[in-house]
């Protein structure tokens, strides 16, 4: 992922012996705000995208600015923590509790709150379809393979909790239980036992 941040990231393996002490690190151009462990992968999260506004990776064929954020996955292959896939997915995280990997699909779940930036939208631009009012949240839970060099859509809910933010999330076994907050605090439940049609199945309003 081209990143115009001048920071530079380092990630340590370190493999601790009672002899020795053995350090492997993998040096990333750019800044990470997140660090998400998987039972397999490491994933650097940058939310807030240092691109200018007219950066094609932000902006749709209207000008319409969304946000977004870059995440790098890193594996230990052989006793090196190498990059295996990147890719950047639309929102933001409340913190990394909004993401799960199901190493035995190659798979990653990601729950995140979005919002357009200005009021014009182009309803044939699949990224601002349907059209998001200015200033209003969106949230979505979306799956995406990392099987290759980028990660690929493979699932996504349909849009809930309109004009909230996601607060808490927090997977168990195939379940997701996602909770946004405006005025009340609405409880979400989605089904992931099919990780390429997850579906929301219940909401609570407390």
């Amino acid at each position: 992922i081209n990143d115009l941040d001048q920071s530079v990231t380092t990630a340590s393996l370190i493999k601790v012996s009672a002899s020795e002490v053995e350090d492997q690190d993998t040096v990333l151009l750019g800044g990470f705000d997140k660090l998400y462990v998987g039972p397999q992968g490491f994933y650097l999260i940058k939310e807030r995208l240092n691109w200018f506004y007219w950066d094609d990776r932000l902006v749709n064929s209207s000008n319409v600015f969304y946000q977004r954020m870059s995440i790098i996955r890193l594996e230990n292959k052989n006793g090196a923590l190498l990059p295996t896939s990147a890719g950047i997915v639309n929102g933001t995280i409340h913190n990394v509790w909004a993401l799960k990997e199901f190493p035995e699909n190659k798979s990653l779940a990601i729950a995140t709150t979005f919002s357009g930036q200005v009021e014009e939208t182009n309803p044939d631009d699949p990224i601002s379809s349907p059209p998001i009012p200015f200033g209003e949240n969106r949230n979505q839970l979306s799956v995406y393979d990392f099987s290759g060099t980028s990660f690929a859509l493979k699932g996504q809910t349909p849009e809930f909790g309109i004009t909230e933010d996601i607060r808490s999330v927090r997977y168990i076994d195939d379940r997701a239980y996602v909770v946004t907050f405006k005025n009340t605090d609405p409880l979400y439940t989605i089904d992931l036992s099919n990780l390429a049609d997850p579906k929301i199945l219940s909401e609570l309003k407390v």
